[in-house]
């Protein structure tokens, strides 16, 4: 098979720099003899298994750098032996520390003991009641003109300005002496909610 393939190269093959290949091999007819005669020339190929193939490409796919150079035949024993130690304490240190964890986890419990007791009296505060207007709605019907001012300077000093409201401003215009005591007036009692 050398001696048939030489026939069709030129003598410079590899071809030299500023040649193409195509100058250099001859695509006349002994290429075409070569194309039809390519079954009695050729040596059988070695059909490799496909986990040989799989095993072989595995190393290079992989993106762990040191595993590529653990299973490479090609580059020097001293490094893939290095490699292959810190390999095995990475997988070894990985191995205990899952292994850690999961005797952690075994070790809590999972489920949750609840103890219901019933109880025939309630002290106060046991139970609150929440709601969600902050101002009764009778108050409000009885004051309507002082919380109409309010609402009046409240909107229009917070949507021209954005300033913080001052409070004080307001003591003037309420027959009460402040704000906040307007607001306790107003708010909820607990005797009538209970």
């Amino acid at each position: 098979m050398p001696e048939v393939m030489a026939e069709g190269l030129d003598k410079s093959f590899p071809p030299k720099i500023g040649t193409s290949v195509a100058q250099s091999v001859d695509f006349g007819l002994a290429g075409a003899s070569l194309t039809e005669n390519a079954d009695q020339v050729e040596p059988p190929e070695i059909k490799k298994s496909r986990w040989y193939l799989l095993s072989s490409s595995f190393p290079h796919a992989i993106g762990v750098a040191g595993i590529k150079f653990i299973f490479n035949g090609d580059e020097m024993k001293i490094r893939r032996c290095v490699w292959g130690i810190l390999l095995l304490i990475c997988l070894s240190a990985m191995v205990y520390q899952t292994g850690n964890q999961c005797v952690r986890y075994a070790m809590k419990p999972v489920n949750t003991l609840l103890d219901v007791e019933y109880v025939d009296l309630l002290d106060f505060p046991s139970v609150v009641l929440c709601n969600y207007n902050a101002y009764r709605k009778s108050y409000i019907e009885d004051n309507e003109a002082e919380f109409a001012i309010l609402l009046k300077h409240l909107t229009n000093r917070t949507s021209r300005r954005h300033q913080d409201i001052d409070a004080t401003f307001y003591d003037g215009n309420l027959k009460y002496t402040n704000l906040t005591e307007l607001r306790l007036n107003a708010a909820h009692q607990l005797d009538t909610i209970v």
